[in-house]
């Protein structure tokens, strides 16, 4: 990949290539999960535990690379006393489907066999160890480098997942051999000691959902598959896309009925929609709680925030972490909030920052209003209570609280609370130099000596 970050935890659509394998087979009902971890194992351990908190995940470790046997072998400890099927996934593999899974352990179980596993026919198979075949049976996967000629023109090919009666699997790995080549332990020679004792069943998927991710470029293309299956999903629940070609939603976002995504929307994180949201061209929201009926217009940028039913905002609002706008609030174009929380029915429509304050029910924050919460050294909150207006080009300097009903007049830089219902202004005097236009025109009009 030629990055210091493992293959295993590039991102694909919001989540490490290998939690795509992994949430697969908690879907099938795998228990216990076992990630066999080798290079950064530390490290690759956190993310995956982070994006499958609740996933009966467990870690073996490889301790030194000698082949995908060897690492299937690691996980034995774990799997002591386990009896049933053993799911192998490689990790690498992010493409592959429920319900084709569904198919090959069904198959497995009804064919009672040994072994079951994938296959693919790929117009390109370099790479990929390639199916034996006799009488129409699968009885060897040869990898590449110790392929013939004649084997390495076949194009149907090993995808690397497998469904084993775990008796069997412990007893055939324990009697591999290392590859003369490698020295390596291949899971593939497994095959041929299934199929030897009459027990091998196989299935044939399509290309793109058997592709593994090796290089950037695979990466991409992995990316391009899954991004349009997730689109697919949302638009038969209900989803409006304007334009599917220029959509972006990450894995782990829940959309509900009847929203309106317009074109070069991106949703990410575990960002959650309710019914009728409406989302215009050009948004971008990550990690973000959006209820019904919330409007989000053109070019708007959304972190970590909450938007109660029937907002409205933007376009170009900008919410960072820690907003939270409850019901009917209006944030306008080019207004800024962050850590900040506005009651129902506030309105901030032009021009604005709000960073760590609270904006009480009803109140109105004239254009280009400031909170200025930072004072070099820490960050302090204003309050302004519920009824208020905050006329135009205020700065509020925190810590500051506005009582209810209270009107701050425009152009004021506030120091000192202002009591319920107070009006407060702080201006200079007003000066009116009768003709002074005129004179100062002609005074620029001289040439300089």
């Amino acid at each position: 990949m030629h990055s210091p970050l493992p293959k295993v935890l590039h991102p694909l659509l919001g989540k490490p290539l290998a939690y795509w394998p992994l949430s697969l087979a908690e879907k099938l009902g795998a228990n216990p999960l076992v990630a066999v971890v080798g290079h950064q194992r530390e490290r690759v351990e956190e993310s995956l535990r982070a994006v499958l908190s609740k996933a009966p995940l467990h870690f073996a470790t490889q301790e030194a690379q000698r082949g995908t046997a060897d690492a299937v072998l690691a996980a034995k400890g774990i799997l002591a006393g386990f009896e049933g099927d053993i799911l192998l996934i490689a990790g690498d593999t992010p493409l592959l489907e429920e319900g084709r899974l569904r198919c090959l352990l069904e198959t497995h179980h009804e064919k009672g066999a040994l072994l079951s596993f994938l296959t693919s026919q790929l117009d390109n198979p370099h790479g990929y160890g390639r199916i034996w075949r006799e009488g129409g049976k699968a009885v060897a996967v040869v990898e590449e480098k110790n392929a013939t000629p004649a084997q390495r023109s076949l194009h149907e090919v090993n995808t690397g997942c497998y469904v084993v009666q775990s008796a069997f699997l412990w007893k055939a790995l324990a009697a591999l051999l290392p590859n003369p080549l490698t020295g390596e332990f291949y899971l593939t020679d497994v095959v041929a000691v299934a199929a030897g004792e009459g027990g091998v069943e196989t299935l044939c998927v399509e290309e793109a959902e058997a592709m593994g991710v090796n290089d950037k470029l695979q990466l991409a293309q992995a990316t391009t598959h899954m991004r349009q299956r997730i689109l697919n999903a949302h638009m038969r629940a209900g989803t409006t896309l304007l334009c599917p070609q220029s959509t972006w939603i990450e894995a782990g976002v829940e959309i509900g009925e009847d929203c309106t995504l317009g074109p070069q929307v991106f949703i990410g994180g575990n960002s959650i929609l309710g019914e009728g949201v409406r989302i215009e061209q050009g948004s971008l929201l990550t990690h973000c709680r959006i209820a019904a009926g919330a409007h989000i217009k053109p070019y708007s940028i959304l972190e970590e925030a909450v938007v109660g039913a029937g907002c409205i905002l933007g376009p170009f609002a900008r919410l960072r972490p820690g907003t939270k706008l409850e019901e009917g609030v209006h944030i306008g174009n080019f207004v800024e909030t962050k850590n900040a929380t506005l009651s129902k029915g506030a309105k901030a429509n032009h021009l604005s920052y709000l960073g760590d304050a609270d904006i009480g029910e009803g109140t109105n924050v004239g254009a280009g209003t400031i909170t200025c919460n930072y004072d070099g050294f820490a960050k302090h909150r204003s309050t302004i209570g519920k009824g208020a207006f905050i006329g135009s080009d205020v700065q509020l300097v925190s810590p500051v609280r506005v009582g209810d009903g209270a009107w701050v007049a425009a152009g004021t830089t506030l120091t000192k609370d202002v009591p319920e219902g107070a009006l407060a202004i702080s201006r200079t005097v007003q000066q009116n130099k009768l003709d002074y236009a005129a004179r100062l025109k002609e005074k620029k009009r001289k040439p300089k000596p």
